[in-house]
Formats: structure tokens, C-alpha cells, sequence
């Protein structure tokens, strides 16, 4: 029996989170927390989402593949087949009423770090579908383990007119209540009284938990994991050093300073159809900051030009917007004075003798905002893909031409590669330009040592310094046609691994080889792995990393969009 009670728990913590709709019961749960816990995981609607991914095209797929039929025979699985019959046998309740009936409502896991004066805490809530089959588990539990000797006692206790147990088990003791559908298990009894007193003391929209959520936008997520800032607040100022030690010291002084404006932490777990949504969420009190860290939480964020200009049916992207000239200086405001001062003249001096410019004067307050790079497929299978890096760069004055300035240090660069390489080589590489319209695009050729397709060139177009695979890849960078909303989620990220599954198929000989060098392995098996990765891969069309400012909140969002029969 006491396997069989470490196997519900295991299985309830790993279950699959499931989102709640409007009214979810979860909120009624976290409003029963305490205040001062550490931390929280609110688990929703397990019932409606386990049926959603059971139907789900990707998961059906996945089942179908070999590399799932594999995972159902593996020893985890036979485990949890196991653990299924076990339930039946000595608590009469299959998975799926367990599932549906008892936890598929809302549950939540709380804990509490220890005190000097006292132990850590942990908490249990769970909301049924049916109070009768709640209480016919819990009953049926005490009573197995009673008979087997492993439950000492239970003692019912009263506390503000409600009967709650003192559960004293041969490996511990913990407390609980059972109050009609709600179910409560702590680990102290002071914990469990505080629970039952909570809704007296606060409405469900004033618990800690309810707020944050809310501010987060989690309270109907699949599932949500809280952390309190304030309960670490002791530790970490004990940790700080008393006086200034240098850089490091510096640094952690900062991080406190960002630290206690933090209110909450908020992961969620979410579902947009049939596409996996992660969201991690910091609330701040925006009055506490200043400067840029102000702003990430107070101003809404713009998306980066780039996402416009690179061709949409990229391997990878990246792209965002950077004040280069504010993140230099708060950098450098880090070091100590005597290093910032060397550090510097360094960077200027180096900077001057490769471009002849001042680089915090002339340079990088011309430098972006917009900076990025994206992967892309070539046109033809077996040539290499085409890749491009675009960072905007400002004209400069007319005596102080800075873009001109630095494409010449980039072809001056070049230049000397190609010297040295024809110098010691028999295959020399050619330096050539072609125009593209008004653009001159400057690149390097040599068909025996490049691979197919590849001929590194670079340009200014645009405004945009570009880097690329090839001129064919400069031509694809292009003005957008539209002009991009000012409000919603920033991107940051896109990448697509159904397209990546086509890259490494056109180009299966040489991923192969590569497999086995590294894993050590014959081709046999090499070609075994590849064709289990590709299958993951095609099932997930993208994954998007996006960024959410405004009202004290910074959120990044990580989406898996994944495949279905609504899928073009």
C-alpha cells in the first residue's frame, strides 16, 4: 500500500496540466492559501485536456510512429499499465474515473520554505467532479492502510465548527479536511487550520495567488506555477555583502534593487487549439525601478522591422531591437572606475585604427535599433542553405560616414583573408561585386573549396548592414509592404523544425555521417536516430519566442505550434 500511495502522488504531480475555462474552479482553491507560502503549482481542468490530447492529430501521429510504439513498451509505461490495475484492485476506481471524477476539476501543491523558527510546509488542494467519489477514495484509503498497520490512527478535531483528521501514518503525520468536494492536506496542523480560516479572513479575489495569476494572465491556464519573492528576501539579503567587494558586488546590489520591485513570478502552461503555449511571467511595482528596466515594464514593446524584410518561410529567425548605446553604458557602469576608464581607451583605440571612427561618439549611437539573422531553405536541395545577419546602421554626418566606414573595414577584412588563403593555397579564392539596382553587393567565390551555393557576401541596403551566404540571399531582403502594428506580443524568435526535417533529408548522406562520427556508432543506427528526430520534428510546424510589456508586467511566450488536420 505505501508503493501504491507514492505511485498516486508521483502520477498526480506528472499529469498533464490542463487549462480551466471562465469561473475555473482553481480560483476557489488558491484562494484558500495562506499568504506566506513559497511557492504554488495550480493544475485545471485535467479532465477536459487529457481528452483534448488523446484526440490530438500530433499525439495521434506520435502513437503511430515507431518511435512511439517503442515509448508504449518501455518499462514507464508497463509501470503506469501497473499502477492503472492497481488502483482497480485495492481502491476500486480505474485511472479514468480518478481522472475525471476526482482530479479533473482543479488541483493545487503548495509549499512553504522552512523558518528559523520552523519547518518547511506543504499543501495539498483538490476539487472533485463528484464529492461522493472523493470521500469513497479517501475512506477507502484509511481503510486499506488501517488493515495493513500502516495508519496508526486518525483522530477527528473541530476548528471554527469544521471536523478536520489528524492523520498519524507509521512514516509520518499530516492533517486534513474533507468538506463536501474540496479536499485539503497539509503537513502541519497550524497550516490546515489557517486554510479553513482563509475564507473568513479574505474574498477569493484578494488571495496573493488569485491576484498574480490575474495580473499574469494564467488564472484559466492549463497549469501555473507561483513564486512568492518575498519569502526568499532574507536569504539573499544575507548573502549580499556589506560593503562594495568590487564589479560582483556591484552587480548583486543591482539585483536586489530589481528584486524587491519584483512581486511575483508566474510560469503558465496554456493550450491555443492544438498548439502548446509557455508563458513566464515577472510582475513588478513599476514606481520601484528606473531606467531600462523601468521601461520593460512600463512600455509596450515594437516588433523589429526584420520580421517584415526576411522571407517568411525561414529555417530560423531572429531578430529584435537594441539601443546599443544605452546597453554600453550600462555595462560599463558596472565596472569599477579604474578598469571602466582602461577599458575604454582600449575599445577606442581599436576601434579608431580599425574604422577610424570613435565608437561611443561615432559608432554605436548609429548602430540599430533593429539587428537580426534568419536561415534560409535553398532552392535547390542539395546546395547549402541560405543564411543572412542585417543590423541597422545609420548614415552618420556627411563628414563622419559611418555605414560607408564600416562596410570598407569589412571588405578591408576580406581582402586580407583572401590574400592570406590565395598566398598559401593553389585554389585562390576571387573577390567580386555585382549590382543589384543600386546595390552593391561585394562577395567571394570559389566553387572547389564552397559548398554548392555558398559565396559570402556582404552589402549596404536599406539602410541595413547585411552579412550573407550568398548575393542570390541579399536579393531576398527586401522593404516590407506594410507598416507593422504598434500594439501586441514582440517577436523575438521563429523557428521551424518540420523545415529543418526537410534540410537534413536533402542532405541525409552527410547528416548521417555525422551522426556516427560523433555518437560512435554504425550507419544502422545512425540512420535509426535520424528518422526518430525527424519524426519529432515534423510534428511541430514552429516555435515562436515572443516578448509581452506594459502595466508592470514582462512576459516571453514560448509557442509550440503543432500539427493537425487543420494544418495547411
Amino acid at each position: 500500500m505505501q508503493r501504491l500511495r507514492w505511485l498516486i502522488l508521483a502520477f498526480v504531480v506528472t499529469a498533464a496540466p490542463a487549462g480551466a475555462q471562465p469561473g475555473a474552479p482553481s480560483q476557489e482553491l488558491v484562494a484558500l492559501l495562506p499568504k506566506d507560502f513559497s511557492l504554488c503549482l495550480v493544475i485545471n481542468d485535467l479532465r477536459g485536456h487529457w481528452q483534448h490530447l488523446e484526440q490530438a492529430d500530433w499525439v495521434r501521429k506520435l502513437k503511430q510512429s515507431p518511435i512511439g510504439q517503442t515509448l508504449a513498451t518501455a518499462p514507464e509505461f508497463r509501470d503506469l499499465a501497473r499502477f492503472a490495475a492497481d488502483l482497480k484492485k485495492h481502491l476500486d476506481v480505474d485511472w479514468p474515473t480518478l481522472r475525471d471524477e476526482v482530479l479533473g476539476d482543479a488541483m493545487v501543491f503548495a509549499y512553504r520554505a522552512p523558518r528559523p523558527t520552523g519547518r518547511e510546509q506543504g499543501l495539498f488542494l483538490v476539487k472533485a467532479r463528484r464529492a461522493e467519489a472523493l470521500a469513497r477514495l479517501v475512506d477507502r484509503l484509511n481503510e486499506l492502510q488501517t488493515k495493513a498497520g500502516e495508519l496508526k490512527s486518525l483522530e477527528p478535531r473541530q476548528f471554527q465548527g469544521v471536523t478536520y483528521y489528524r492523520r498519524e501514518h507509521a512514516r509520518n503525520t499530516f492533517f486534513y479536511s474533507l468538506h463536501g468536494p474540496v479536499l485539503a492536506v497539509a503537513s502541519s496542523e497550524d497550516t490546515l487550520k489557517a486554510v479553513i480560516h482563509r475564507p473568513v479572513e479574505s474574498p477569493v479575489e484578494n488571495a496573493p495567488v488569485s491576484r498574480a495569476l490575474r495580473r499574469a494572465g494564467a488564472e484559466r491556464a492549463w497549469a501555473a506555477f507561483w513564486l512568492n519573492p518575498r519569502d526568499f528576501d532574507d536569504e539573499l539579503t544575507a548573502k549580499a555583502p556589506v560593503k562594495d567587494l568590487g564589479p560582483e558586488s556591484r552587480v548583486l546590489a543591482q539585483f536586489m534593487t530589481y528584486w524587491k520591485a519584483l512581486d511575483g513570478v508566474v510560469l503558465a502552461v496554456d493550450r491555443i487549439d492544438d498548439d502548446i503555449e509557455v508563458r513566464l511571467s515577472l510582475l513588478a511595482d513599476a514606481g520601484a525601478l528606473s531606467g531600462a528596466a523601468k521601461d520593460w515594464f512600463t512600455r509596450r514593446g515594437q516588433a523589429s522591422e526584420l520580421w517584415r524584410r526576411f522571407p517568411a518561410n525561414s529555417i530560423f529567425t531572429l531578430a529584435g531591437r537594441t539601443d546599443f548605446r544605452a546597453l554600453a553604458d550600462g555595462l560599463l557602469e558596472l565596472a569599477p572606475p579604474d578598469f571602466r576608464k582602461a577599458a575604454v581607451h582600449a575599445v577606442s583605440k581599436n576601434v579608431a585604427a580599425a574604422v577610424g571612427l570613435d565608437p561611443f561618439r561615432d559608432v554605436l549611437p548609429n548602430l540599430g535599433p533593429d539587428w537580426g539573422m534568419c536561415i534560409l531553405p535553398a532552392k535547390e536541395g542539395k546546395q547549402f542553405p541560405q543564411a543572412i545577419f542585417a543590423l541597422a546602421v545609420k548614415p552618420g554626418t556627411k563628414d563622419t560616414p559611418v555605414d560607408q566606414a564600416l562596410v570598407q573595414a569589412l571588405h578591408f577584412v576580406a581582402r586580407l583573408a583572401v590574400f592570406e588563403h590565395n598566398r598559401t593555397h593553389a585554389d585562390p579564392i576571387q573577390m567580386r561585386t555585382v549590382r543589384q539596382g543600386d546595390v552593391a553587393v561585394t562577395y567571394l567565390v570559389q566553387d572547389r573549396l564552397f559548398p554548392p551555393g555558398f559565396q559570402p557576401a556582404c552589402a549596404l541596403k536599406d539602410g541595413y548592414l547585411l552579412l550573407a551566404t550568398s548575393p542570390a540571399a541579399i536579393e531576398l531582403f527586401q522593404k516590407p509592404a506594410t507598416v507593422a502594428a504598434a500594439d501586441g506580443d514582440v517577436p523575438l524568435m521563429r523557428f521551424a523544425p518540420s523545415e529543418l526535417a526537410q534540410l537534413a533529408r536533402h542532405h541525409r548522406e552527410r547528416v548521417l555521417e555525422q551522426i556516427a562520427l560523433k555518437s560512435g556508432s554504425g550507419k544502422t543506427a545512425a540512420s535509426e536516430h535520424l528518422d526518430n528526430l525527424l519524426i519529432l520534428l515534423d510534428l511541430c510546424r514552429h516555435i515562436t519566442l515572443s516578448q509581452r510589456n506594459g502595466d508592470g508586467r514582462l512576459t516571453w511566450i514560448v509557442r509550440f505550434g503543432m500539427v493537425s488536420g487543420k494544418t495547411p
